[in-house]
């Protein structure tokens, strides 16, 4: 049930707070914020984020906002076109659907600007020949080759600030009445057609388009999208659609004729997941995946509960991983679109020791640790703050700054930062830890670790002197190995912590 369901809650959620309110959220669940993520929002932004916090968003997850742009949501919109064509007229004409409600914030948000050609500026090139092989774009291989994509004058100009993304360009007039497509962004008075939404080559979608034909730029669909999942509740397992339930547990929205989203699963995956398993498995999960929820993870461990009962340990694991998210190579630093690795760490050194691990279960019958301990709560997923509580592979990271959390000193002043990592049982011990103190991206100065407990527990402590006023997040990174040597470069778990310092 995760796609595309998972990604319409969070697109709603930015585009109806917008940039300052984001910022704002983000802060509120910084080392010294509030904790509170409704704080400053109006009723229709509150009730927007309490959705997608209800499906499972996490909380701590907001700092992806200006890079996650909508996932794959609208390249899974031919499914809805093919399948329930009436899906995005229904939207906005049939009663229990935001956008036939005139007073719904999608009314309000809808746009169907209307202009004519001025121009067809020709064709653009795209010369980024680049093969994507990570986790969140290997999709995109889809399009390799297709790189002619027409550009458009319009004679007239839509209002600055409206919302426009992702638009689809509709042709109103002369040969190419009735052709449509999606745009990928406009820029004063010219639009750059994007891929067509299975991924042919878009000046074919439109030709025909001459200069003087009536064109309208319509953001109807993409709306109707951020809502869909409010038409696809599924079986009461699915708890997080509980919000979509009335006390008898019907559905309160209009039901589409059936559930899309398995077979999106199958079609990818070869098959819908159901957790009849008859080997080993070891499922990781990011605790703030932006896209595959954590509450995920749960429910395939309980599907695996319902077949396997008493005997689930004897076959199956379940590791949540701290401060990551769902893209697997997030420390890259050359690439602008890559998320802030000042919030996260990548899970590659935990993913490398599970399959080793399992490995040594199905080759020696060598259990591995025990599954994370965690909590469900709401959407959500909780875990200890203890290393020996949670469990799991990953390291636990605790840090200070003057003994805090957040602090207030004056330019020139030292600070004295200190940390914990603690090594969960049997999981290997400390290996090495290091500092980023003013947003430098350079976690290279390894930190001298005061090792206890045989490596299982390190602290570490230093100083730095901020010379200039402002807000800073120091952040410390640390990593742990089965073996505790550094040679073992496949295999370090990593976590951090971050602390906030205001400078005055």
């Amino acid at each position: 049930m995760a796609v595309p369901n998972v990604f319409g809650p969070r697109v709603r959620v930015m585009r109806m707070l917008g940039e300052e309110k984001l910022k704002h959220l983000v802060d509120t669940m910084e080392p010294g914020g509030s904790g509170n993520i409704y704080e400053g929002l109006d009723d229709e932004q509150r009730m927007a984020l309490e959705e997608a916090t209800k499906m499972g968003f996490p909380k701590r997850g907001w700092f992806l906002w200006p890079t996650m742009e909508d996932g794959a949501l609208m390249v899974l919109a031919p499914y809805i076109y093919n399948v329930f064509p009436d899906y995005f007229t229904d939207f906005w004409e049939k009663p229990g659907y935001a956008g036939a409600d005139p007073n719904s914030n999608e009314a309000k948000a809808r746009i169907q600007f209307e202009t004519r050609v001025a121009e067809l500026i020709g064709f653009r090139n795209d010369e980024n020949n680049e093969n994507y092989s990570s986790v969140d774009k290997s999709w995109q291989n889809m399009s390799a080759g297709q790189d002619i994509t027409p550009q458009i004058r319009m004679k007239d100009i839509p209002e600055q600030g409206k919302n426009l993304y992702h638009c689809r360009i509709k042709v109103l007039s002369g040969k190419a009445k009735g052709k449509e497509n999606s745009i990928e962004k406009i820029e004063n008075d010219v639009i750059t057609v994007g891929k067509a939404f299975d991924w042919s080559d878009s000046y074919h979608a439109l030709t025909g388009l001459a200069v003087g034909d009536k064109i309208m730029l319509d953001n109807s669909d993409y709306l109707a999208m951020q809502t869909f999942q409010r038409h696809q509740v599924p079986d009461d397992s699915y708890h997080v659609y509980d919000q979509y339930r009335d006390k008898k547990g019907n559905p309160i929205y209009p039901q589409l004729p059936f559930l899309l989203s398995p077979i999106i699963a199958k079609n990818g995956g070869g098959e819908v997941p159901s957790g009849d398993i008859h080997g080993k498995v070891i499922a990781v999960c990011s605790l703030l995946d932006e896209s595959a929820y954590p509450w995920h993870g749960d429910w395939y461990r309980h599907a695996v509960e319902q077949h396997l009962g008493e005997k689930t340990d004897e076959m199956f694991r379940l590791y949540y991983n701290d401060n990551c998210v769902h893209e697997d190579n997030t420390e890259r630093l050359n690439d602008p679109k890559q998320s802030d690795p000042q919030h996260q760490v990548d899970y590659l050194g935990v993913l490398h020791q599970v399959l080793l691990d399992l490995a040594d279960w199905c080759e020696k019958n060598k259990a591995p640790v025990p599954s994370t301990n965690y909590r469900y709560c709401d959407g959500q997923i909780e875990v200890p703050d203890r290393a020996d509580e949670r469990g799991g592979l990953q390291p636990v990271v605790k840090c200070f700054a003057n003994g805090q959390k957040c602090i207030h000193v004056k330019a020139g002043e030292t600070v004295t930062f200190t940390a914990s990592i603690e090594v969960p049982n049997h999981t290997g011990t400390v290996t090495a830890a290091a500092w980023d103190f003013e947003y430098t991206n350079d976690f290279s100065r390894r930190e001298k670790l005061e090792m206890k407990e045989k490596g299982h527990l390190a602290n570490v402590k230093t100083t730095h002197i901020f010379e200039k006023p402002g807000t800073y997040f120091p952040v410390l990174k640390a990593q742990s190995s089965r073996t505790g040597t550094l040679d073992d470069i496949y295999v370090q778990c990593k976590n951090m912590d971050r602390v906030r310092v205001v400078v005055e």
